[in-house]
């Protein structure tokens, strides 16, 4: 069985990738309990063991993901399986697999070494929060392991890095959602103003029209009142003329009197 993963020294360097190291045993010999594992499981296991140890990794893979659907319930094959998917940069899917693994029987036997492969898994998959923090539980009963001690510093310096990161995104979009909240405001106001003056203009014109006759249309006359305005006018206008001939007339008379006495 693979033993344990372990990253490469971090120490004051970036790493593209975690290194996977360590024992690997005959799986088929760390089965324990009174159900003795199949002649296909244990061949499965061996063959993906052999694969390992001559670095055909995806040819282990293989075979260990053969065994896990053999027999799901087979810790050496799931765990086997998530130690190579750590060699072949598949960090996730291994902290996935470990993680699926954390409450059975056998970990209580390899507590530490799991929390260790189950860290540096983490690690890889760029869940520093979890991993520092079973780096952390790790070095309280192993504090010598410069490894760990190096990758426990790399985790740490990643998380403050990620935490940073988010402070300056949650700032930039903080900074966004409350320009955009003045702009909204803005518009609302200027929409405000712009509907009060719509609305004062139009009283101004109701004003006017309600002084006007509606429609600006004058008033109809009647066929009689109009005949009778009619005759008024002609009347005034005889008046107007009988005023101007007598006024001349006088005139005239007045001018043949004068003339009359300088004679």
């Amino acid at each position: 069985m693979l033993a344990f993963l372990a990253g490469i020294s971090m120490q004051a360097q970036e790493a593209d990738s975690l290194a996977l190291s360590g024992a690997v045993q005959d799986s088929a010999e760390a089965v324990e309990g009174p159900r003795q594992p199949s002649p296909e499981l244990v061949k499965m296991l061996r063959d993906g063991n052999k694969a390992f140890k001559e670095q055909r990794y995806q040819d282990a893979l293989r075979n260990f993901s053969a065994a896990t659907e053999l027999d799901s319930t087979s810790f050496p094959a799931q765990y086997d399986r998530a130690l190579v998917l750590g060699y072949l940069e598949r960090y996730q899917e291994a902290a996935q697999v470990l993680g699926n693994l954390a409450g059975r029987e056998e970990v209580q036997e390899m507590q530490d070494q799991f929390q260790y492969d189950l860290a540096t898994a983490e690690l890889g998959a760029g869940q520093y929060g979890q991993a520092v923090q079973l780096y952390r539980e790790y070095l309280l009963n192993h504090p010598q392991d410069r490894e760990a001690k190096e990758n426990y510093a790399y985790a740490k310096l990643k998380l403050k890095e990620q935490q940073d990161q988010n402070k300056d995104q949650n700032k930039d979009q903080n900074k966004d959602q409350q320009d955009q909240n003045n702009k909204d405001q803005q518009d609302q106001n200027q929409d405000q103003n712009q509907d009060q003056n719509q609305d004062q203009n139009q009283d101004r014109n109701d004003n006017r029209q309600n002084q006007q006759p509606q429609g600006g249309q004058q008033p109809q006359l009647s066929p009689q009142a109009a005949q009778q305005m009619l005759q008024a006018m002609q009347a005034q206008e005889k008046k107007t003329q009988d005023k101007v001939k007598k006024a001349k007339a006088e005139k005239m008379a007045r001018k043949q009197k004068q003339k009359t006495k300088n004679w």
